[in-house]
C-alpha cells in the first residue's frame, strides 16, 4: 500500500504543480507589455506639481500588491495538506495563535523549491523590474533640472506681461520657433 499512497500523493503535487503554474503564467501574460489588441492591467497617472511628478499610486504601492499577488498565488498550495508516510491520513497539526489548528505538513515548501516555478516567478519579476524602471525613468525625465524652468511661475508672469504689451507677428514667431526647438530636443 505504501507505493499506492506514494503515487497518489505524487499525483495532487503534480496537480498542484500545474495549477500554480498556470496561474503564474497567467499572471506574467497579464503584466507584460500589452499589444495592440489587449487593455493594460492597471494604469499609473503622474501629476506634475512643480518640480515634482508625483505618480498615482505610488510605485512602492503598485511593487507591494504585485509581489503579494505572487504570495498569494504560491500560498494556495499551504491549503493541501500532507499525508503521514504510508498511510492517507494527515499529518497532525498544531496550535496556533487564539488556540486555531495550523497545518505545519504542506506542499508549500516543495512548490517554492520547484525549478520550473522559481524560474516563472524570476520572470516575472524581471517584467516587475523593467515596468518600475520606465516609471522612474519617466519620472527623473520630468524631474530633470533643464526642464524644471519651463513650468516655472516667473516665466509664467513674464509671458502674461509681453501678451499685454501687444507684440508684433515675426517676434512671436521668432519666440515660438524657440520653443519648438526646445520641446524637440524634450
Amino acid at each position: 500500500m505504501k507505493e499506492y499512497y506514494y503515487y497518489w500523493e505524487r499525483r495532487v503535487y503534480n496537480a498542484l504543480v500545474k495549477m500554480i503554474l498556470r496561474a503564474l503564467l497567467t499572471f506574467k501574460n497579464l503584466i507584460q507589455q500589452p499589444t495592440s489588441k489587449q487593455t493594460p492591467l492597471f494604469q499609473i497617472q503622474a501629476e506634475y506639481d512643480h518640480p515634482y511628478l508625483n505618480n498615482n499610486p505610488p510605485l512602492p504601492e503598485i511593487e507591494t500588491i504585485l509581489k503579494k499577488l505572487i504570495d498569494n498565488i504560491l500560498e494556495t498550495s499551504k491549503s493541501f495538506w500532507r499525508w503521514k508516510d504510508s498511510t492517507c491520513i494527515f499529518c497532525e497539526t498544531s496550535k496556533g495563535p487564539n488556540d486555531e489548528p495550523i497545518q505545519r505538513h504542506t506542499f508549500f515548501e516543495e512548490i517554492i523549491d520547484n525549478p520550473i516555478i522559481i524560474q516563472v516567478c524570476f520572470q516575472i519579476g524581471d517584467i516587475k523590474k523593467k515596468c518600475s524602471d520606465k516609471v522612474r525613468n519617466f519620472k527623473e525625465m520630468w524631474e530633470d533640472d533643464r526642464k524644471k524652468h519651463l513650468f516655472d511661475n516667473k516665466n509664467k508672469l513674464a509671458v502674461e506681461k509681453y501678451v499685454d504689451k501687444n507684440p508684433n507677428t515675426t517676434y512671436l514667431e521668432l519666440k515660438m520657433s524657440y520653443y519648438k526647438q526646445m520641446i524637440n530636443e524634450f
